[in-house]
């Protein structure tokens, strides 16, 4: 999972580039300023919400603030100028996917506590099939990073793995096998958030989005696309690393699995979070089944409910020494991203109040003269894959899609399958070292050079983006399973042919 992930902060920590941080915090002065007086267009509550959305974009980028203090900035912006009202500039940031988060948050904070993230690590790195082989080794950790960032935050399965491989590695800091290996964990548990609903916030982001448009996609759905394409993404990335990264060496490696039976706060960690993934699975599996009473039981466990119930018995159980998660330890959870998250709802819920989202929809078309679904995936998915090397997984995704929904909205198509390309693009950066916690980890070891990450993300950036395109034009099929929340009729839309 990835906290920036339900992963922890995916804003990473970097020597930070003062003069960059003043020349943001200049212009966005020097916007605010000009918000009220300066008619940018005609419509004035549109031309505000653009200075707004210019000046957020502005802070996001040049990190004049952490990211996730910019994210509480956007509600009292919104009632200040006048775009909207305290209840609904404020509303997000108690969104019903919030619960979602502290839920899902809690059990992953217990895991860390107890080992059981680690102890997951080992017993995979550990498996016969792979024992005695380096590059079988390297590929189950690259599966392993990307199953155990599904759940976990993305820096943390980096954080676990790459000391791991590691440790199998030669002390030649300079080796291209070492690059390879490192940044290939690195890249994987990046991509391991595309894989469910609670991967990774952009995929929580456009699933409330497209919701707010009439649009469901529910956890069943998103793990049928999402895990075979992270499970694709890390078959593609491994094979990038053979080519660029090719072994020469022919020695054998082995690993040891933990020898200590599970504890009893392991236990009912992983107690607690099967309940959490039965939860969530058991809505979408019924109306699979046409269940009779699927009705009545979704509206009775919505997507944020499993969570919030499956932590409880983490503060009623006790272990040895205290109870499975003592309170002051669930408050360590990652709360920026959650403000950031609610922030970010607010800024796309007031984007498509003020028409702001569609006027730019417009520009868009007329700029480029794209008219079918298929160019629009395209060019939003090359761009937001390019855009998040410089902006969080986070931000990028709340900039990118309300955009996105008002180009499809302009040109009368469905948004689903450019804003799923979109959630996915957030959370590809392989260029730079800041752009990810797994990257940050990776360089910080000392053994991949900035120009090996440059290179070999400028190379994955453009081969990804591609089958990205091509994995959601694949699965169009599915879409018959995205309904419209509407009152007018119950049919289900489909994507075919738009």
């Amino acid at each position: 999972m990835d906290v920036e992930n339900g992963s922890e902060s995916e804003e990473v920590t970097a020597p930070k580039s003062y003069r960059k941080e003043k020349v943001g915090m200049v212009v966005s002065l020097i916007l605010l300023l000009l918000t009220p007086i300066v008619p940018l267009l005609e419509d004035g509550r549109q031309s505000r919400m653009m200075f707004i959305l210019l000046t957020v974009v502005t802070l996001w980028l040049t990190e004049t603030f952490p990211v996730s203090a910019t994210g509480m900035l956007i509600g009292p912006l919104l009632v200040v100028f006048h775009i909207t009202d305290q209840k609904k500039a404020f509303a997000p940031y108690a969104d019903p996917l919030m619960f979602l988060f502290y839920g899902a948050f809690i059990i992953a904070k217990s895991m860390s506590r107890h080992g059981l993230d680690r102890r997951a690590a080992a017993y995979f790195m550990s498996l016969r099939l792979i024992r005695g082989s380096k590059v079988r080794t390297k590929l189950c950790g690259m599966i392993t990073g990307c199953l155990m960032s599904m759940w976990i935050s993305n820096t943390a399965s980096a954080a676990i793995l790459i000391p791991i491989v590691q440790s199998t590695l030669s002390s030649r800091d300079a080796s291209k096998e070492n690059t390879g290996a490192i940044i290939g964990i690195a890249y994987s548990c990046s991509v391991g958030g595309l894989g469910t609903l609670v991967g990774t916030p952009p995929n929580l982001i456009a699933h409330r989005l497209l919701e707010d448009e009439g649009y469901t996609v529910d956890f069943l759905l998103w793990l049928a696309i999402g895990l075979p394409t992270a499970l694709i993404l890390v078959g593609v990335i491994f094979a990038v690393m053979q080519v660029m990264y090719r072994s020469t060496s022919g020695e054998t490696i082995t690993f040891s699995a933990f020898g200590t039976p599970l504890s009893k706060g392991e236990k009912v960690t992983a107690a607690c979070f099967l309940v959490a993934v039965f939860g969530w699975l058991l809505p979408p599996l019924l109306k699979l089944m046409s269940f009779r009473y699927y009705d009545e039981v979704h509206q009775t466990i919505p997507v944020c409910l499993p969570p919030m119930i499956a932590i409880f018995p983490l503060f009623l159980i006790r272990d040895e020494k205290d109870v499975i998660l003592p309170w002051k330890e669930a408050l360590q959870i990652d709360w920026g991203l959650i403000l950031l998250f609610g922030g970010g709802i607010s800024l796309g819920n007031a984007m498509q109040e003020t028409g702001l989202a569609g006027k730019v929809g417009g520009w868009v078309v007329e700029s480029t003269g794209i008219e079918s679904q298929w160019s629009v995936l395209l060019i939003f998915t090359f761009f937001t894959i390019f855009f998040t090397e410089i902006c969080s997984n986070t931000a990028s995704a709340n900039i990118i899609i309300p955009l996105a929904i008002g180009v499809c909205k302009k040109i009368n198509i469905s948004p689903v399958p450019t804003t799923l390309a979109i959630a996915f693009a957030s959370s590809c950066s392989f260029m730079m070292p800041i752009a990810t916690g797994p990257n940050a980890i990776a360089y910080g070891t000392n053994r991949v050079r900035l120009s090996d990450m440059i290179r070999t993300g400028l190379v994955l950036n453009l081969l990804i983006a591609l089958i990205l395109f091509f994995i959601i034009f694949v699965t169009n099929p599915l879409s018959h399973l995205v309904t419209p929340e509407t009152d007018i009729g119950s049919a289900t839309l489909t994507l075919d042919g738009v």
